[in-house]
């Protein structure tokens, strides 16, 4: 077993023991073992083509990233609640080469509220979303789409990819 397998492990055990919201020795224990079958299952059906080129230990930031974004995103569409609003459907692009890496972020911008991927093809992913009305023509630029929709959590998945 590799380095990073038991660090996932190790981690899954902890969140097993949190989400239990209990700490005893058998609970423990079960999570530990219910972690490393994990791991285990894991290593024995993805072979080594098929395995990532990212690093398991930077993905663990990815939840604690998710949890933030949604929290701006909903104060964000909190906000939008007392203007009036509208959907608006945007294609962004992004940079990342990954396709497990873009459904990551596809999940992300989904969690997030106000907004729902609809398509995810290559590098481009088609969002639609809530904002401000405005009056008159109008149009987002999309590297500003871009920015307000993927955040930080892009910047966190390209981190991981390299």
């Amino acid at each position: 077993m590799t380095r990073d397998s038991v660090y996932i492990g190790i981690v899954l055990a902890l969140v097993w023991v949190v989400l239990y919201g209990s700490v005893t020795l058998p609970i423990a224990a079960v999570g530990l073992v219910t972690a490393l079958l994990c791991v285990g299952m894991y290593r024995k059906t993805i072979t080594r083509a098929q395995k990532p080129d990212y690093s398991a230990i930077k993905l663990l930031a990815y939840p604690f990233l998710i949890l933030f974004q949604a929290y701006l995103s909903a104060i964000f569409v909190i906000r939008l609640t007392f203007f009036a609003v509208e959907t608006e459907l945007v294609e962004i692009k992004t940079e990342l080469t990954s396709p497990f890496l873009r459904v990551l972020l596809a999940n992300a911008i989904t969690l997030s509220p106000g907004s729902i991927v609809i398509d995810v093809k290559g590098d481009r992913i088609t969002v639609l979303w809530l904002r401000k009305k405005i009056e008159g023509p109008h149009t987002i630029c999309a590297e500003n789409a871009n920015r307000l929709l993927c955040g930080g959590m892009e910047k966190l998945l390209l981190k991981i990819e390299k």
